[in-house]
């Protein structure tokens, strides 16, 4: 006793675990290990070591390290206390625990989303890099990062058409505007079929004013009211005028006369053949 068989050959115990065996006591032969070990101790299967890919764990070699523990230089290496499960490092987690939450693009596991997350179920997902906030989705911004204007939660340069820059957001205009500016109806432009009026979108001009090249121009200083062109007028500004031939006049011109009746004063010719 005090050797160990091993090809026929008696050596010591000193001499059998030097060639990566174990010196089993029980036969006293100088056992070969398991071919999953690289070394082993007491007995061929309670390795010390690993060969090839697997991951020393609990005196056995595993192909697969089990949940909560990770592959580091042929040993099963314990994960970060908050990680149900880890891979390459101990703190890059594939799953968290009860009570953290999973940041999906850095694998750590956190008690509360980052700025730029939101979150979805127990997983803190990052925001598109355009938003500086966002929800429901990477790209669904909710606030944007300086000089950019959240716009139907996309962040742009500048406010799109029919809508204008209120402080970081854009606002819709008025469904009568085409664009505006500083307000929802502060009109620069307009749907349509309506024309722009001292920054208002109407169906037509307002009384003393007459639409010509797209806009509203006010009638001559005479006109009250006109028609075709600013001095073409209806009606006269001054109602001791008459109106003859869209002119407003003091008097009424050689062969008219004046004609009175319940809204305004007009001339009106003469029976062919009067001087007046």
């Amino acid at each position: 006793q005090g050797t160990f068989l091993k090809d026929n050959t008696c050596i010591s115990e000193t001499s059998c675990l030097a060639s990566s065996r174990v010196a089993n006591k029980l036969t006293w032969v100088c056992e070969s290990c398991d071919s999953s070990c690289a070394g082993c101790a007491n007995s061929a299967t309670q390795c010390t070591k690993c060969s090839g890919t697997r991951g020393f764990y609990s005196n056995q070699c595993l192909e697969t390290c089990p949940l909560g523990t990770f592959l580091e230089n042929n040993i099963c290496a314990a994960c970060n206390y908050a990680c149900d499960g880890c891979i390459g490092t101990s703190t890059r987690c594939l799953a968290c625990k009860q009570g953290t939450l999973f940041e999906q693009d850095t694998y750590n596991c956190v008690l509360r989303c980052g700025t730029n997350y939101y979150l979805s179920g127990n997983s803190c997902i990052k925001c598109d890099s355009s938003c500086l906030t966002c929800s429901q989705s990477p790209s669904s911004c909710t606030s944007c990062p300086s000089n950019l204007y959240l716009a139907a939660n996309k962040c742009v340069q500048q406010c799109p058409s029919s809508s204008y820059a209120e402080g970081t957001n854009c606002v819709a205009c008025s469904p009568s505007c085409g664009n505006c500016y500083g307000s929802s109806d502060k009109c620069t432009t307009c749907a349509s079929g309506l024309i722009l009026e001292n920054s208002q979108c109407v169906s037509s001009c307002p009384v003393g004013k007459i639409y010509i090249s797209g806009k509203c121009s006010d009638c001559s200083s005479q006109c009250s009211t006109c028609i075709g062109s600013i001095d073409t007028c209806l009606s006269c500004k001054n109602t001791a005028y008459y109106l003859y031939n869209g002119k407003c006049n003091s008097t009424c011109p050689v062969a008219t006369m004046a004609s009175n009746n319940s809204t305004s004063k007009s001339c009106v010719d003469c029976n062919q053949g009067c001087d007046n």
